[in-house]
């Protein structure tokens, strides 16, 4: 999609978790048909989905968003397995999501195939501080984890 671009998404989720006209702004702009062509924009959907249900004041929109989230982040990894970004994504939503909503199942898996990945990105600095900044913060990242993570992060400086 032309009108979409990757970075200012990025850009976008990294502060709608502080900020929530950051998270209405990422959502709004994903939140388009055309979307569904596009596994790592879709996953971004869910993934704003998420925030969005963090940022609700009513507990029952707060679970309602968040089923909705885990439904459409789930099926953009259903479209792309492999795609780094999307597990990155799912890395983080788990990780930070409460217990009672049940949605951690994956953490172990999604940081594993996250870090054995790293060192395979090449050409997208923006997917690798993003990625290397979400091990960093981590409680589920080992020390080892955040050792990648930062040796990552000094190089693209």
């Amino acid at each position: 999609m032309q009108d979409i671009e990757i970075n200012e998404v990025r850009l976008l989720y990294k502060n709608a978790s502080k900020n929530s006209r950051k998270c209405d702004e990422l959502y709004s702009k994903l939140d388009v048909k055309e979307v569904e062509q596009y596994p790592v924009l879709l996953g971004y959907k869910g993934a704003a989905q998420a925030i969005r249900a963090k940022h609700s004041f009513f507990p029952h929109l707060k679970y309602a968003r968040f089923r909705e989230a885990m439904q459409i982040l789930d099926r953009a990894i259903i479209k792309d397995e492999h795609s780094i970004e999307l597990r990155f994504l799912r890395f983080t939503i788990q990780s930070n999501s409460p217990a009672f909503f049940n949605y951690k199942g994956q953490i172990q898996e999604d940081k594993k195939i996250i870090t054995e990945a790293l060192p395979q990105i090449n050409d997208d600095n923006g997917l690798i501080e993003a990625i290397a900044t979400a091990l960093l913060e981590s409680d589920t990242a080992t020390r080892a984890d955040k050792d990648l993570a930062k040796e990552y992060l000094d190089k693209l400086q």
